[in-house]
């Protein structure tokens, strides 16, 4: 399916967009305060991971030139909750990209929990993503459209060093998350030391769960074996 916007155009990502997707994230990873790692050999290997459907699990924004300007994608968690990255090229905010996708991927999200994934249907279900606390465009399309702040956190890149086997670019890097709301203590930020970014937590509630039956609660807790 193609959706055309005003000189834009959304469908599913190819395996021929990997490296344009690449750059567009590391383009608003750098805009936005965050950290531009995103690697062709990464995306090429999570769109090919066996519990991802590039087809119906990602979009892309493109210009009438061919350029990729946005890109939206949904995954599950460790947690068997859904999660999403949303990103849209800097020179192209606040034209409505960003809230598109983001129905898409709220629509994607409603179809996934529909499907034989969820097996709890009593368990609500969120929709969660993850952004850099200084992307205010991001924020205020998040809370206008339902999203909750639930969590801050504080992630540091520690250089030191090279003294151990994990090194990045010749240097040994240590990245370390301190969640906001259990900090004790205060850090001093050392240029050429370290680097520290902030980041906030969005959730959306998208299944709400249900009151089971009796019929159905005994069913769930039957071992499987009865089953």
């Amino acid at each position: 399916m193609i959706i055309r916007l005003r000189n834009l155009a959304v469908r599913a990502p190819v395996m021929a967009d990997v490296a344009a997707v690449t750059h567009l994230m590391n383009i608003c990873d750098e805009k936005d305060g965050g950290v531009a790692e995103e690697t062709a050999q990464h995306l090429r290997d999570a769109w090919n991971s066996p519990d991802f459907q590039l087809a119906q699990d990602a979009w892309v924004v493109t210009t009438s030139t061919g350029d990729t300007v946005g890109y939206g994608v949904i995954r599950h968690d460790e947690e068997q909750q859904l999660t999403f990255n949303l990103y849209v090229r800097p020179d192209h905010r606040e034209r409505g990209i960003g809230t598109l996708l983001l129905w898409l991927l709220e629509e994607r999200a409603r179809q996934l929990v529909n499907c034989d994934c969820y097996t709890q249907p009593d368990e609500s279900i969120v929709l969660r993503t993850t952004i850099v606390h200084t992307c205010e465009v991001a924020r205020h399309l998040f809370e206008r459209e339902g999203y909750s702040e639930t969590r801050t956190f504080w992630r540091l890149a520690v250089e030191m060093e090279p003294d151990s086997e994990t090194m990045r670019d010749g240097k040994l890097m240590v990245e370390l998350e301190l969640d906001a709301r259990n900090l004790t203590t205060t850090t001093r930020r050392r240029t050429g030391m370290y680097t520290a970014r902030q980041y906030i937590v969005y959730e959306k509630v998208i299944w709400p769960g249900r009151i089971l039956n009796a019929t159905e609660h005994e069913e769930l807790c039957l071992p499987a074996s009865t089953h």
